[in-house]
């Protein structure tokens, strides 16, 4: 898979604290911590629960595509574009459109819409490693089968609501290692020991079908021996 994605260090949060993580001596690590797989499966129908739902449908919690979406995305179990064992997500991101009436056809758009999906401590599936501090990178499989060029945002917060934002493209038909170097993370002050949240989404005011990306193998990358 190529990495055919330059990611660019979007807006930080100014932190009031200090980088906790700094100037201590980092847990040596040498695997990849997988964050989410999209292995394990929903029962049918009942994928996408918010949190207060999966509380009353205990069945449906243990699987890894209710991320927190507020309805702006869906998550489906897909076999053809998996990197990583069976399965990956087919996500599709909705539109301002998908929200229309038929009468508010001449209604204003947006200028912005946030349309993505949340791992978090908070996610009915949740974020399994909250110390990213021992590892290089964050990296995710993405393809996009469609004809169209995407602009994917990657917004990651941590325990004291610090939140850095990066953004870069998706060339059509074609897959990318979506790549964020904890060092990134570090300049924009947040504490990579307590990372509690990592969202993926686009901006789809602008968009007028719905974008569908292939998402896999979520995971932290240990340095490379030497560094």
């Amino acid at each position: 898979m190529g990495r055919a994605f330059k990611w660019f260090l979007g807006a930080g949060l100014a932190a009031s604290l200090a980088f906790l993580g700094s100037g201590m001596a980092r847990a040596a690590v040498t695997k990849i911590a997988l964050l989410c797989g999209f292995e394990n499966q929903p029962q049918s129908g009942v994928q996408n629960l918010d949190p207060i739902s999966v509380l009353s449908h205990p069945l449906t919690a243990p699987n890894d595509y209710a991320w927190n979406t507020g309805g702006y995305a869906s998550l489906t179990p897909f076999k053809k574009y998996a990197t990583q064992g069976r399965t990956c997500a087919e996500v599709r991101f909705t539109t301002p459109l998908d929200f229309l009436s038929p009468g508010d056809k001449n209604h204003p758009l947006p200028s912005t819409w946030e349309a993505g999906m949340t791992l978090s401590t908070d996610s009915a599936t949740k974020l399994p490693v909250t110390d990213w501090s021992p590892y290089a990178e964050l990296e995710v499989d993405v393809y996009n089968p469609g004809e169209e060029q995407y602009q994917p945002f990657l917004k990651v917060t941590d325990a004291y609501s610090h939140v850095t934002e990066t953004a870069g493209y998706i060339k059509p038909k074609s897959k990318s290692v979506v790549s964020i170097p904890m060092s990134l993370l570090s300049q924009a002050r947040l504490d990579l020991t307590n990372i509690q949240a990592l969202t993926f989404y686009l901006n789809t005011a602008r968009d007028t079908t719905d974008p569908v990306l292939y998402i896999d193998n979520v995971r932290l990358v240990p340095p490379k021996p030497g560094h």
